[in-house]
């Protein structure tokens, strides 16, 4: 997302002169050598850190871990108001409030929306989809295909081990 600190000259002691590297953005939006980047996560934490250097004239070497982790917090926080207007539209909304409650107090739901991953990213896209799918299975009509189509889009975009619920709410 960010970079690193690395010696002047190649091979050079990690003792003497350094010089930042900034990542390339090719890097954060196609890299994933480790099978550990979560690709939508990496480019808004990105996007953010450079409007937070760029609003405040810092250098591209600085950096600030809540900058990084704010678009998760978001997703977060969005996915709780998607879960309550989701479950709204189903003509629940008293379960969709005590759903986005109970999914506020889950440790998981807050330990995913404070890490500087994807997981939170996919959270909120999941529920997206499930909703975009509910109005194309009752609407039908090609937009709202194409709306539920995004939306899986979204979902491995921002993280890719969520292939096995979407294959199952593909079968079913």
């Amino acid at each position: 997302v960010h970079g690193k600190w690395r010696p002047v000259e190649k091979g050079g002691s990690l003792q003497g002169p350094m010089k930042f590297r900034e990542a390339p953005w090719d890097q954060a939006i196609f890299g994933d050598q480790n099978a550990n980047n979560h690709w939508l996560s990496t480019i808004l934490q990105r996007l953010s850190l450079e409007l937070w250097q760029k609003a405040g004239n810092r250098e591209k070497w600085e950096f600030k871990e809540w900058v990084a982790r704010f678009p998760s917090y978001l997703a977060g926080l969005g996915s709780l108001i998607a879960l309550a207007c989701f479950l709204n539209s189903l003509g629940r909304p008293i379960d969709g409030i005590l759903a986005a409650l109970f999914m506020s107090l889950h440790p998981w739901h807050l330990r995913f929306s404070a890490e500087a991953k994807g997981y939170a990213l996919m959270g909120f896209f999941l529920i997206l989809t499930l909703w975009a799918l509910t109005v194309a299975l009752r609407r039908g009509g090609l937009w709202h295909w194409m709306l539920f189509g995004l939306a899986e889009f979204l979902v491995m975009y921002s993280w890719k081990g969520a292939v096995y619920p979407l294959v199952f709410m593909n079968l079913v």
